[in-house]
């Protein structure tokens, strides 16, 4: 579509709402995955304990290759869905890939679904931040407010913080 819609008085493209809708079935369809299949437990098992998953009986080369696998094709949704609502050239990913590391950090690694709130909150505040002050403080705010919540929660807003073992 060429006309914007109106959500929330701020003008959204059909393209632009197709990312978030996207973003959330693929992490449910995730979270499927993971939660509720027998491939799903064999791959947790190899990320938990490769060694412990091999003496079950489980493939874990098969296993870690499916996660490759998997990362890459909703890396590659991602690319198609991205690609239009973004100038397309040789380093657009460089930017896209920071922010999307930052994202992750500060939703916990180990929480898919928190780093999924922390990526929509982060849009949210970079378009507020944009509409505000302007496009160049943009990129200082997200970040800074990134660098605060990592020195206060250095396991991320949702993620659990690593046991010390002695």
């Amino acid at each position: 579509g060429e006309r914007p819609i109106q959500v929330l008085g701020a003008g959204v493209y059909p393209q632009e709402l197709l990312i978030p809708v996207a973003a959330l079935a693929l992490m449910g369809g995730f979270e499927l995955l993971r939660q509720r299949t027998m491939v799903g437990r064999q791959m947790r098992a190899v990320a938990y304990d490769e060694t412990t998953a091999t003496l079950m009986g489980i493939p874990a080369e098969r296993m870690v290759a499916l996660g490759y696998v998997l990362a890459s094709v909703i890396a590659a949704i991602g690319g198609v869905i991205v690609a239009p609502v973004t100038f397309v050239s040789a380093t657009m990913g460089t930017v896209i890939g920071l922010k999307g590391f930052v994202v992750a950090i500060v939703g916990g690694l180990e929480s898919g679904w928190g780093i999924l709130l922390v990526g929509l909150l982060y849009g949210i505040l970079e378009q507020a931040v944009s509409a505000t002050i302007g496009t160049g403080a943009r990129d200082a705010v997200g970040f800074g407010l990134a660098i605060l919540v990592l020195a206060l929660r250095p396991s991320g807003l949702l993620g659990r913080a690593a046991l010390r073992r002695v």
